[in-house]
């Protein structure tokens, strides 16, 4: 009777281990598979990433560098008036392509205009006043002894001033003209125009040392 009784308890005590331990092993699969999932929602999944394959080549490697600089043409020049007076035009915009005699700038050329027709008058005056010379020339030369040797010779002078006269009047008509030709400011060569440093109405001349434009 006894012994009976101590199989039941090691058959009872059997059974209960054998159930202890599946039943760890059930939560402890359990309990990983959880982790496991965990896991993989936590960590996204990595896309792949694209390959390109190229034959090898051999070739230059080019290398820029960037940097500020200054660009400096061959030839720079001032343009200056040659005449004084107020500017009525500006015939060019900063950073223009222009050519050589290309018109630049102009100054108001109605007093210029003004001493040429003046330099003219007194040439047709003075032309004038040779032309009645001359004739008094021929009369006395015609007279003969009738005129006097000095009155000749008077009028002999009087020609030769007035011939000298009308020559200085060519003289100051092409003056005249050359100044009225400077109201007309062109370019003394073909490049770029640079910082215009006057504007329509400024007075000018040519004294000036920062001129029109460079």
């Amino acid at each position: 009777m006894k012994m009976s009784q101590t199989i039941r308890w090691l058959v009872l005590i059997s059974a209960v281990a054998v159930l202890g331990y599946f039943g760890w092993q059930r939560f402890h699969e359990h309990d990983a598979a959880t982790k496991a999932q965990q896991s993989s929602a936590a960590s996204p999944r990595v896309a792949a990433v694209p390959v390109t394959v190229a034959p090898v080549e051999k070739t230059d490697f080019p290398v820029y560098l960037n940097g500020l600089g200054t660009v400096q043409g061959f030839n720079t020049v001032v343009v200056r008036t040659r005449v004084d007076g107020q500017i009525d035009k500006i015939a060019f915009k900063e950073g223009q392509l222009v050519n050589q005699g290309d018109l630049l700038a102009e100054i108001d050329p109605r007093p210029y205009q003004a001493i040429l027709d003046q330099a003219k008058a007194k040439k047709s005056q003075d032309e004038a006043n040779l032309a009645n010379a001359n004739l008094d020339l021929q009369r006395y030369t015609k007279l003969g002894e009738f005129a006097t040797r000095q009155q000749t010779d008077t009028q002999r002078s009087t020609v030769a001033q007035l011939t000298a006269q009308v020559a200085a009047d060519d003289a100051a008509i092409s003056n005249a003209q050359t100044q009225l030709g400077y109201t007309a400011i062109k370019s003394p060569i073909s490049g770029v125009a640079g910082l215009r440093q006057v504007d329509v109405g400024n007075i000018v001349n040519a004294a000036t040392q920062t001129g029109i434009v460079t």
